[in-house]
């Protein structure tokens, strides 16, 4: 066989079909096509990948990512297939029941073995990429506690890059030495000195449009440069200072209880998806961009594209969601009597559904953007979540859920990984083709969703210089 080309024993395609032709009995002619057959899948699995995914792989394109829906059978079969862990507690409980122990340390050691298995499945797959990202630039919301704490963190003390967080706290002193205490467990001393250089904290508030702003003008004007009046000088910025890498919407909320936000809207849907839109809208401008192509004409001018990737932390639970009216589920109705209806986790499915939708148009408008699923954290939102476990929190996470460290290496594998598909769903540090419900494969939805969310953001202005110090603390 031959790679790229058609030969079977030497001949070329248009020989092996003349034989055929040629053939005196109907059985030899039937063997001749199926070698045709045979060699023709061979040829095609042995093309070389047109995607930068290492393996040779081929890479999927975004249009079949964004509008592929959901297989339960095969999305469980990927998570099997995958975790050798899962396999080997099946195997180990099967063979427990078949010898059926009946001293007590027998008891003891299978309960021992079964706890280290369990927790080997849980904690996932780990991010072992080694990137350098000194001199990048990295904004994550909600980077003071959980995932996005352990993301900032891992990303100053293994890759060096520089980290600008959020914080909804106004405390940012005291936020910031509470993340200093906890990088002492990825390296002592030395990582804590690395995150004190490079990770850099600012209060916002993504209900809040004036706090969505004022943290935009500081991460222009104290790191990409002076703000400007106007898109393309701020593309003039974020091209001389190398704009942002990399900007992860991690930050999320919970609220049990019916509330609403200046814009008139219930609390969740505001923080978790408008707010987030409107903060990465304002950032556009400041991606980085992509290197420069060689042009025949040297007097051409080309303008810069965005290289910049956006991350949006999503969740499995929307898969709870099968509804497709999600223009008509958005807007929160008024009156007494909606806090006697209100379905916290609905509104907060709903907004993490929303955060596909994001991904899928920021895709399509030809960013690379990419969604996360960390998967079950015992983390802020869980605790907020669940009140009522609050006691059975350690045997949560020791059995069913991951720590935040854990559920923190997708998010860092899609910030330095180099073969994202825009558009796609990632989780356990790999894309999953078959992870989306249909609901959100539905351009229908998604178009109201995100036309909702940019009626309700309003628009963005052009920023101006931050209030403060000149320089961040």
């Amino acid at each position: 066989m031959r790679k790229g080309g058609l030969r079977f024993a030497g001949f070329d395609a248009q020989t092996v079909i003349g034989s055929a032709k040629r053939a005196s009995t109907a059985h030899t002619q039937s063997m001749i096509i199926l070698a045709l057959r045979r060699c023709a899948a061979q040829s095609a699995r042995t093309q070389p990948a047109t995607g930068p995914a290492a393996g040779g792989r081929k890479t999927p394109s975004m249009a079949s990512v964004v509008g592929r829906p959901f297989n339960a059978s095969r999305h469980r079969w990927d998570n099997m297939r995958e975790n050798r862990a899962f396999a080997t507690l099946i195997c180990f409980l099967v063979g427990c029941w078949c010898v059926r122990p009946r001293p007590w340390w027998q008891w003891a050691a299978i309960v021992t073995a079964f706890v280290l298995l369990q927790r080997r499945m849980v904690r996932g797959t780990f991010c072992r990429s080694a990137r350098d990202l000194s001199g990048k630039l990295v904004v994550i919301t909600g980077a003071s506690s959980g995932i996005g704490a352990h993301t900032a963190i891992t990303l100053a003390t293994r890759h060096n890059a520089t980290v600008v967080g959020s914080c909804r706290s106004q405390d940012v002193d005291e936020e910031k030495r509470k993340l200093v205490k906890l990088a002492s467990g990825y390296g002592g001393e030395k990582a804590q000195a690395a995150v004190e250089r490079l990770v850099t904290l600012y209060p916002l508030e993504l209900t809040s449009w004036a706090s969505i702003d004022d943290f935009c003008r500081k991460v222009r004007y104290y790191h990409l440069g002076t703000a400007t009046e106007t898109p393309e000088a701020s593309q003039q910025d974020a091209t001389r200072r190398g704009g942002i890498f990399a900007l992860v919407n991690n930050a999320g909320a919970i609220q049990h209880t019916f509330k609403q936000t200046d814009q008139q809207e219930e609390y969740m849907t505001v923080a978790n998806f408008v707010g987030p839109v409107r903060l990465t809208e304002t950032l556009l401008p400041c991606l980085e961009p992509a290197a420069a192509e060689a042009v025949d004409d040297p007097a051409a001018v080309v303008a810069p594209t965005p290289s910049g990737r956006i991350i949006n932390v999503t969740s499995g639970s929307h898969l709870t969601l099968t509804d497709p009216n999600v223009g008509a589920l958005l807007p929160c109705p008024s009156g007494t009597a909606v806090t006697q209806v209100f379905n916290f986790m609905n509104r907060y499915v709903l907004s993490k559904l929303c955060n596909i939708y994001h991904t899928d148009y920021l895709a399509e408008k030809g960013y690379l953007a990419v969604s996360v699923n960390p998967g079950g954290v015992a983390s802020g939102i869980f605790r907020s979540a669940m009140p009522n476990l609050s006691g059975w929190y350690p045997l949560l996470t020791c059995l069913v859920l991951k720590t935040s460290h854990e559920g923190a290496q997708t998010l860092v594998h899609c910030v330095t990984a180099d073969d994202l598909v825009p558009g796609g769903l990632y989780t356990e540090c790999k894309l999953r083709l078959h992870a989306k419900s249909p609901v959100a494969c539905n351009s229908t939805s998604r178009q109201s969703a995100m036309v909702w969310a940019f009626e309700k953001m309003g628009h963005v202005k052009p920023l101006s210089l931050p209030e403060g110090p000149v320089k961040p603390k």
